[in-house]
């Protein structure tokens, strides 16, 4: 009938930040967990220590993420922008933002 399971706090918060993709701010995980500040680091430095999780600071605040995240596979990674240094890509960087490879794709077949 009840099937919760117990996690270990380590395990809540790798199985979390998982869960959202491998990478998360610790202010977020403090407020998913329900943790104060001051638990939420000290399960983060264990982690870090152990080397089950990796983290950087951006301003004032802690992103975490997890080892083997690679932020470069969710945009594509470089393979496509070196693709693209010969096709006109002066003109994709003016246009800005995501929509720069539909209008390479237009431009291509002229």
């Amino acid at each position: 009938m009840y099937k919760r399971q117990l996690l270990s706090n380590e395990e809540q918060v790798l199985r979390l930040i998982e869960a959202q993709g491998g990478r998360m701010k610790q202010k977020q995980v403090a407020e998913e967990l329900d943790w104060t500040a001051a638990k939420t680091s000290q399960v983060v430095t264990g982690l870090r220590d152990e080397g089950d999780l990796d983290g950087f600071r951006l301003g004032r605040e802690n992103v975490l993420s997890l080892p083997d995240y690679d932020p470069e596979a969710d945009s594509g990674g470089d393979d496509e922008d070196e693709s693209d240094d010969g096709d006109g890509s002066d003109v994709d960087e003016e246009s800005g933002g995501r929509n720069g490879s539909d209008e390479r794709d237009a431009t291509d077949g002229s």
